[in-house]
């Protein structure tokens, strides 16, 4: 837990929406990533209080299939939650856990910024609990409007779920226009959904463990004969995963066979192996993996394959491409989010969404493998920019100089 005692002239609270669970004085998580960037960031100065939901467990079973995470040196524990259906609800209780401590913080002459993920239900929640001297922090890694269309697409909670999204993303930029936050996007392409000037937009892209980059040097080369493709994500629709295993039924059916790795987890898993049955003799060429952790044994499964595919409809600045390409591996990927600015000669880009589109790619990178190295080699070179401990260094920077402000609120108003 924090101590209160010594208080600082300024505190930045950084919120992690992916929960982590503790056993025997260690911390794991199944969602990596941000949780090991935000308490990566939280230990250059002591400024830093760290808001993570966590779950204590003393059965060693309750950490099978997690990563061990860097553990904390101080934070506030948080209720944990899982889904969307719990987190307006959950969240609420958090914010109210927090907006407490702050006020103490206020009262005693701190000044505070609130930074996390956003859109989020926490940060939302704080914005309308808090006065209206304390400023906030927006890590964008995505577009949440899309993802959750996607998600969401055909249910009865599409419209509910777009709404909520919508009422947080107009909170952020309410706060924007009012001074009383700056951004940290995945990307130029999110900057540009929100109404940020010069100074409040700051591009960040914190996806990579420092040791996930391979030498220079070296590039692993997949010792198998047949052509390995992998996908590595969230088995969920806007990764466009079932389209993906069409193409590699189109290939099959056309000669030109690849072998499919399917690793993740998701609420398409039953859909993926249905998929993967319906065709026969399929499974002679699509392995479904499911989840694996992060860490050595993912190294080991992009080593091993040939090419990365990711199909999806929308992403941010996804992860799995970035640690394709720091372990020198070429990417087969559609042309959404930041992807076209950031790698515009690195990717092989689909033509479309559909599975005629992925395979003519696929086909394309079977042929060319020269241009695929080549290729694989641009990506590998831009890697180390994704460090975590490199972005944690310049967001640092950043907030503190934003907490630090004393340019400050005598003229706003509350929203």
């Amino acid at each position: 837990m924090t101590d209160f005692n010594t208080q600082p002239k300024e505190r930045i609270y950084i919120y992690s929406n992916q929960p982590i669970v503790r056993y025997k004085g260690h911390c794991y998580s199944k969602l990596k990533n941000f949780v090991d960037f935000v308490i990566t960031l939280s230990r250059y100065r002591d400024s830093y209080s760290l808001v993570l939901p966590c779950e204590d467990v003393t059965d060693i079973a309750a950490i099978d299939g997690l990563t061990e995470v860097p553990k904390p040196e101080k934070f506030i524990k948080a209720h944990a939650y899982e889904g969307h259906g719990n987190a307006i609800k959950v969240s609420l209780k958090n914010a109210l856990l927090v907006n407490r401590i702050i006020r103490e913080d206020i009262a005693a002459g701190v000044k505070v910024v609130v930074a996390g993920p956003g859109p989020n239900s926490f940060l939302f929640w704080l914005s309308i609990l808090l006065p209206c001297q304390v400023r906030y922090a927006f890590f964008i890694r995505g577009d949440t409007l899309k993802t959750v269309q996607n998600i969401y697409s055909g249910t009865p909670l599409y419209y509910f779920a777009s709404g909520l999204v919508r009422l947080f993303r107009s909170r952020i930029n309410c706060l924007l226009k009012k001074k009383r936050a700056v951004l940290f996007a995945y990307g130029d392409h999110l900057l540009q959904q929100y109404c940020t000037d010069s100074n409040q937009g700051h591009v960040v892209m914190p996806l990579l463990d420092d040791d996930f980059v391979i030498d220079d040097s070296t590039a692993p080369v997949n010792g198998r004969k047949a052509f390995r493709v992998l996908f590595v994500g969230r088995l969920s629709p806007e990764k466009n995963v079932l389209a993906l295993i069409e193409a590699c039924h189109e290939a099959v059916q056309a000669g030109r066979p690849f072998q499919l790795s399917i690793v993740g987890y998701g609420p398409l898993e039953e859909a993926v192996q249905e998929a993967i049955s319906k065709h026969l003799n399929l499974d002679r060429y699509v392995e479904f993996v499911g989840y694996v952790a992060h860490g050595a044994m993912l190294k080991k499964i992009i080593d091993d394959h040939d090419v990365l595919c990711l199909p999806s409809f929308t992403e941010g600045i996804p992860r799995s491409v970035i640690e394709a390409f720091a372990r020198k591996k070429p990417v087969v990927a559609t042309p959404v989010g930041a992807l076209p600015t950031l790698f515009s000669d690195s990717i092989v880009f689909i033509n479309g969404f559909d599975s005629a589109g992925i395979f003519k790619a696929i086909d394309w990178a079977m042929e060319n493998k020269a241009d695929l190295k080549r290729m694989a080699g641009k990506g590998h070179a831009s890697s180390r920019c994704f460090s975590i401990s490199y972005n944690a260094e310049q967001v640092d920077r950043v907030l503190f100089e934003y907490s630090c402000d004393s340019g400050v609120f005598a003229d706003e108003r509350r929203a």
